[in-house]
């Protein structure tokens, strides 16, 4: 047993012998090319070991039908920036919105939604050729099923019993949806009118469509959604939503896009969660130390986005 040990260890030092003879018998060069092959793979290595937040996939639906598109990745221009700073011929005017929502939880399968923020933003295709805050802005409290976590309430100030008189997440969607409805700019989704896309704040009709959920269902147009670390965000929306029975219609060009990604994209060495990110980049935060407000969030996400907007063109 102990001579067929010896000789199979002799043959692993034999073989490990034998491909260092190979590798100084090279030319130096070669040797060279090896040794920063090796470099580089043990960092790409040690880079995909690190532990990143998982990016769920967003569930979309475009024209009637229903498929899975990925979150945006850093690696990628993001599809609201190839619409319009990016392109040659963008479009005159057009919306999105920056949207932040307060949770009871962190799971969107499990946990409720208490607060939801909205600012439009507003891209000026003709004389400014950027994105600008607009002057529409919406927010609701949730009444929740369940009290939050204490980890989530210690985020965002909201207890059981403040949220005890707040509307039902059905009657805030339908206010939702009469708020995008206002934002004027967008092109009509397919079988949808520009009247449609006009209807006044507080118009009836959209709610008495909604009033029970039919065969076809409620529909939510969103504009294009802008979030910080916005899967979160889309993934408590898209279920949210459904799960009020409406049907969720996410922008065909530009559905989601992530601030953090942007962030880290371009500042791949900076702390990247919204406070950070937003005094690296000169935008004010004051107050957000005491408590996360969700309108007040989706305005600092707004003024990140126009800030990282501003310098995407000249990144290197």
């Amino acid at each position: 047993m102990d001579s067929l040990f010896s000789r199979g260890r002799k043959r692993v030092f034999s073989a490990a012998s034998t491909r260092n003879d190979v590798v100084l018998s090279l030319p130096p060069s070669w040797r060279d090319a090896l040794v920063e092959g090796e470099r580089r793979r043990q960092k790409k290595s040690l880079d995909s070991s690190e532990e990143r937040p998982s990016a769920p996939e967003v569930c979309l639906v475009c024209h009637g039908f229903r498929h899975v598109r990925p979150a945006e990745s850093p690696r990628i221009e993001p599809a609201l920036l190839r619409r319009t700073i990016l392109h040659p011929s963008p479009p005159a005017f057009m919306s999105a919105i920056c949207v932040d929502l307060e949770t009871t939880g962190f799971s969107a399968q499990r946990d409720d939604i208490v607060s939801i923020g909205a600012v439009e933003l507003r891209w000026d295709g003709t004389t400014l050729q950027q994105w600008v805050l607009g002057a529409r802005s919406f927010f609701r409290t949730v009444r929740p099923s369940k009290p939050s976590s204490h980890q989530a309430e210690a985020v965002h100030g909201l207890s059981f019993e403040m949220l005890r008189d707040a509307p039902l997440l059905e009657d805030v969607i339908s206010d939702f949806a009469a708020f995008l409805i206002q934002l004027d700019g967008n092109l009509p989704q397919s079988g949808q009118t520009e009247e449609n896309h006009r209807a006044k704040p507080g118009d009836l009709s959209a709610k008495k469509r909604c009033t029970a959920a039919t065969t076809a269902g409620c529909v939510l147009t969103l504009p294009p959604v802008i979030a910080h670390n916005a899967n979160f965000d889309a993934s408590f929306l898209q279920r949210a939503v459904s799960g009020a029975g409406w049907r969720v219609v996410w922008d065909e060009y530009a559905p989601l896009t992530c601030t953090q990604s942007m962030f880290r994209a371009l500042y791949s060495h900076q702390a990247a969660d919204l406070s950070r990110a937003c005094q690296f980049c000169g935008v004010d935060t004051s107050g957000r130390d005491e408590r996360h407000d969700a309108l007040h969030d989706a305005q600092l996400c707004g003024r990140l986005f126009l800030r990282l907007a501003e310098k995407w063109p000249f990144r290197r």
